[in-house]
């Protein structure tokens, strides 16, 4: 059986949940606020059918869909057309009746007009619902004008997966942004760790494949799950090839991990890049 020492350096599977991977408290979780407008390389996107441009980040929000689906079946009752739409409008529809791919307690999903006060019923739900979590965590209160005919949809997601153990604080790795090297401090395991933390217990190898190429450059494709202490919710960090879209690359890590035969490796050494970021997005349709 091959050793494998494991350095994730290209995330395709964005996770969209804040992981307490580590041994340290977490006061505040959301910090370093940014609009997505000041990001010049990253993308929000509201549907996973998405071109996927390799020069840039591209996020996957979920709770947009939510939303929609919100106001399609309380005031259209079916799907919404908007005027010089944009292409994902289209896309948002074909999922108008798909229902929260969550478990209850960790979303809110709303929508009203200004008569009906929609403002004040979505800021009151928020802390009757997460009003447990750190100032920090929750959306800001809404407070900006409505007309009686104005409607607004909402949709808030929370998620906080923890671990039985926490994993090591490892080595930092090299990482490459557009030619621009970096040092990414990382989580994981080291080859010295110590065998009774378990911590081989919280991940799970479901591909490998190792390749070389023409210039006898070796890489390799690898998809892992991280095991918390959900049992309902399932993390997966890969670096197989991207497709054209987040919807082909989704499809194209599930194939993999569905082959029947599969190179076997053994783990030795674990690193993943810590993700930290917050990033506050408006999409307004015209």
């Amino acid at each position: 059986m091959n050793k494998l020492r494991i350095a994730i350096c290209a995330i395709v599977m964005l996770m969209a949940f804040f992981i307490n991977a580590e041994a340290k408290n977490n006061e505040k979780s959301f910090v370093d606020e940014t609009f997505s407008e000041n990001l010049k390389s990253t993308k929000i996107t509201p549907v996973m059918d998405t071109f996927i441009n390799t020069n840039e980040n591209l996020i996957y929000c979920s709770t947009f869909q939510m939303a929609w689906n919100e106001l399609c079946n309380k005031y259209a009752m079916g799907t919404l057309e908007i005027k010089d739409a944009p292409d994902y409008v289209e896309k948002l529809n074909e999922l108008y009746k798909q229902k929260p791919l969550l478990d209850e307690d960790s979303y809110l999903a709303m929508s009203g007009t200004g008569a009906e006060n929609i403002l004040d019923k979505i800021n009151k739900a928020v802390k009757k619902k997460f009003g447990h979590l750190n100032k920090d965590e929750l959306p800001p209160e809404f407070d900006f004008p409505m007309g009686p005919l104005d409607i607004v949809a909402f949709a808030y997601l929370y998620k906080n997966l923890e671990f039985e153990i926490p994993f090591d604080i490892t080595k930092p790795i090299y990482m490459n942004c557009q030619n621009k090297i970096f040092k990414a401090e990382t989580f994981g395991f080291n080859l010295n760790r110590n065998l009774e933390k378990k911590l081989d217990k919280q991940f799970k190898l479901l591909y490998y494949k190792e390749t070389t190429t023409e210039n006898n450059f070796h890489s390799a494709e690898v998809v892992i799950k991280l095991i918390s202490k959900s049992t309902t919710d399932e993390i997966i960090i890969s670096t197989v090839q991207s497709g054209q879209t987040m919807k082909e690359t989704y499809e194209r890590i599930n194939n993999v991990i569905n082959l029947p035969e599969k190179d076997s490796v053994d783990v030795i050494l674990l690193q993943i890049p810590k993700i930290n970021f917050n990033i506050r997005h408006h999409t307004c349709p015209k």
